[in-house]
């Protein structure tokens, strides 16, 4: 008699090279600007270059493939033969099965953010990056690589609903209203916008360029507000003159976050901005290197109304041909020899009035080149390296800029 035998082929749907990310589940990591939840007044009365010391998801892409795709797997197959074996089908299936899911899986990584590396601590998702291009890309993209997206805004979107990605990658490009940008554009904490950091943005012909504006907090017009965590990189940052219809708003490049830390901006040019070019008001552990603070009204800005006050790093930076260089009104500046350990080699050079203009105690400006060595201090404005209304910053390993000015 013939041994007929049934035979259960558990069908395991077998899906490989999965591209990680989040779900739309994952908690959206932003932080947002109260556009009039500050009246602008500095406790101070103090304002950059005012001579105050002298009297004077968005559609998010879901970066999780689909791991549920029914496959509807054969539980068991009769062979219906006398032969002793099975006739195949379940193992057909099988393969059939798994070419479903390759094909899904392939599809879905292709409309996802791309990974980057593992990070553990973002609930087990890999870290990852999107895309920008506004010559070359379309917001209806993917924003991947080959895909980019034409806004930052539109990164800004995704990345705030999705707390896996991590970078927004700029390609050469204005990013203007023009191109479809609304501005400020804000960060979501912990997200860096990385354009072009070997030419700080500014490559002939392929500037990396963020120009607009829009209403910040304290009666500031801004392209650019970065919030605790944020980092921005290989940028060209100018903000447009503010609308008639603004009242009295000031044009600044990037404003921090209010009562923000950890916040970097390296690699850029900051220029054009008829305020100022880096607005840090009660913002600590800023770290500002590398950058070329050109043409504005005062390149570097920053105050403390509450505490715990300011902290910078401000390292490696060309500050030159502004009407002030830079401005502290509070304590925590840091160009040099200070508690956050600059190295200095900043360069505070040929400003039109001050090249460096101290309103606190406790600013540290060592190893850095100047118009005179030494310093010459609270002379005529236009021949000052230094005006200090108060305790004079230390100014040991002072060097002589490559072209100063008389």
């Amino acid at each position: 008699m013939a041994l007929r035998v049934r035979i259960f082929v558990p069908l395991a749907l077998a899906v490989a090279g999965i591209q990680p990310g989040c779900s739309s589940s994952s908690a959206p990591s932003s932080a947002s600007v109260d556009a009039g939840g500050d009246d602008g007044g500095d406790a101070t009365g103090v304002g950059p270059g005012s001579d105050a010391g002298e009297s004077d998801a968005s559609g998010q892409q879901d970066a999780s493939p689909d791991a549920s795709t029914s496959a509807g797997p054969d539980s068991a197959t009769d062979s219906g033969s006398d032969s002793g074996t099975g006739d195949g089908g379940g193992a057909a299936d099988a393969s059939s099965a798994a070419d479903a899911a390759d094909a899904t899986d392939a599809a879905n990584a292709a409309d996802a953010p791309e990974a980057s590396g593992g990070d553990a601590s973002d609930g087990g998702c890999r870290v990852a990056q999107v895309f920008v291009d506004a010559v070359n890309g379309l917001d209806s993209n993917a924003g991947t690589s080959p895909l980019p997206y034409k806004t930052i805004g539109k990164a800004v979107a995704t990345a705030t609903g999705n707390a896996c990605i991590k970078t927004i990658r700029a390609s050469a490009g204005s990013y203007d209203t023009a191109n479809g940008e609304t501005f400020p554009l804000t960060l979501p904490s912990g997200v860096a916008l990385i354009g072009d950091e070997a030419n700080k943005g500014n490559a002939a012909s392929a500037q990396v360029l963020i120009h607009g504006g829009g209403a910040s907090y304290g009666g500031l017009w801004t392209p650019l507000v970065a919030p605790t965590g944020s980092t921005l990189a290989g940028l060209v940052i100018t903000a447009t003159p503010p609308p008639a219809d603004a009242g009295s708003a000031s044009a600044a490049g990037i404003v921090t976050v209010q009562s923000t830390t950890n916040i970097t901006v390296r690699n850029c040019t900051l220029t054009g901005n008829t305020f100022v070019g880096l607005y840090m008001r009660d913002t600590t552990n800023a770290a500002v290197t590398g950058n070329v603070v050109t043409a504005n009204g005062t390149g570097l800005y920053m105050l403390s109304t509450v505490s715990p006050g300011c902290s910078a790093k401000i390292e490696s930076n060309v500050i030159t041909l502004n009407v002030y260089g830079a401005e502290f009104d509070s304590p925590g500046g840091d160009l040099g020899g200070g508690a956050l350990s600059s190295a200095g080699l900043n360069t505070l050079s040929c400003n039109t009035k001050y090249d460096l203009a101290v309103y606190a105690s406790g600013i540290f400006a060592e190893n850095d080149a100047w118009d005179h060595v030494p310093p010459v201090l609270n002379a005529d404005a236009s021949t000052s390296d230094i005006h200090a209304s108060s305790t004079p910053p230390t100014t040991t390993g002072a060097t002589l800029a490559a072209s100063p000015c008389p």
